[in-house]
């Protein structure tokens, strides 16, 4: 709880939400409905970040199930 007392959510008009999911930064096209989902990030102040992609609806291949690996090794249960 010490660290509650500095820290404060941030939601400035720098902040922005969109649909989350696109792979294609230049061309492509808006989500389908059933592609996606909303989120909220920050965009920047100085520079506008593009943190929004464009979806390619298959056009593109991007790896498919299992293309995501996690990190490190896998941890053993006792």
């Amino acid at each position: 709880m010490d660290v509650r007392r500095h820290a404060l959510p941030s939601n400035t008009r720098h902040y922005g939400g969109y649909w989350v999911g696109g792979g294609l930064p230049i061309k492509g096209d808006g989500p389908f409905l059933n592609e996606g989902t909303f989120g909220w990030d920050y965009f920047g102040i100085l520079f506008t970040k593009r943190v929004d992609l464009n979806w390619s609806h298959g056009r593109h291949y991007q790896g498919g199930i299992g293309a995501y690996k996690t990190d490190g090794p896998r941890l053993q249960r006792r």
